[in-house]
């Protein structure tokens, strides 16, 4: 029982040094407006967002499941009476919420706890609090599972794609400048 907690809690933090990773890369230029967009609404605001994201992740990771259980199926017709969705993936679903909830509530009561007030950083107006910033971390990881991992299970590579529309947008710029 301690070993299967220690697993479904080490596997969603085990995307934080992913996260920090890709910001030093093409992908954290597309997941810098998802970060910033928590920082200019309110933690209520944010809180939507961050839901609205954990709804999408657990419905594109149940096509993504759809989609390479099909793939496999061609191979192994046996495996069609497998089911889609196994207890397992929900547990870890339900770990990866408490994990939030509890480092969001964390945050959160530091703020009180030590009277941490809102501060400001030189390029913004905005106010940020602790809170709204640990919010604001577990959206990028969402984004990035839904955008960077989920689609490309389902068949689709964002990057990829990305990679040819700034191609062809370059190609077509150095065209018109001949």
């Amino acid at each position: 029982m301690k070993t299967i907690l220690i697993t479904y809690l080490i596997k969603p933090l085990m995307k934080i040094p992913i996260v920090f990773q890709a910001f030093a890369t093409k992908k954290g230029l597309l997941m810098a407006p998802v970060a910033v967009l928590p920082i200019v609404i309110s933690a209520k605001g944010a809180l939507k967002v961050l839901f609205a994201l954990m709804i999408l992740d657990f419905i594109t990771g149940i096509y993504a499941s759809h989609v390479e259980k099909r793939k496999v199926e061609k191979i192994n017709p046996e495996l069609k009476n497998e089911p889609l969705i196994s207890s397992e993936k929900l547990k870890l679903s339900g770990v990866k919420f408490m994990l939030y909830v509890a480092t969001i509530l964390l945050a959160y009561f530091v703020e009180k706890i030590f009277f941490i007030k809102s501060f400001a950083i030189g390029f913004s107006d905005a106010h940020f609090t602790i809170t709204v910033i640990v919010i604001a971390f577990w959206i990028v990881v969402e984004f990035y599972s839904v955008v960077f991992e989920n689609f490309k299970r389902m068949g689709f590579d964002v990057i990829r794609k990305l990679t040819k529309i700034i191609s062809k947008f370059k190609s077509t710029k150095n065209q018109l400048q001949s």
